[in-house]
């Protein structure tokens, strides 16, 4: 089983991207947070997660953010980024902070479970 933590500021947004992932029976959703500091409460105390799928744009706490305490603290876990941000600067910003992936929200939802599948077996994912 392949565990899933989210992180959109969107209820809506989450709830369609659980509801398209967990579609494969290999995957679930373990956890769910509106932003980068809601991530790390739930981490201090939970069991890790494989993968957080995480947007760049939360208040708070957002995904740069993020994306840079996520991996000092908790080097193990894979993140993908899923955004609406399609300039390369900001792709590449992720990439050389050590994601594993990046989707942009405007592609086709199968995607999802193919970067899922793919940074779970091969360690990377880009679209």
């Amino acid at each position: 089983m392949i565990t899933i933590m989210l992180a959109d500021d969107h209820a809506v947004t989450r709830m369609g991207i659980k509801s398209i992932i967990e579609l494969n029976s290999e995957i679930r959703v373990i956890y769910e947070a509106s932003n980068g500091k809601e991530i790390l409460k739930i981490l201090e105390k939970e069991v890790l997660p494989d993968i957080i799928i995480i947007d760049i744009h939360m208040p708070l706490m957002n995904g740069y953010e993020s994306v840079k305490v996520l991996r000092k603290i908790y080097p193990t876990i894979k993140i993908i980024v899923f955004s609406f941000i399609t300039e390369q600067d900001a792709i590449i910003n992720m990439i050389s902070q050590g994601v594993s992936g990046y989707i942009t929200k405007s592609s086709d939802p199968s995607i999802l479970t193919e970067a899922i599948l793919s940074v779970y077996v091969n360690g990377f994912y880009l679209g």
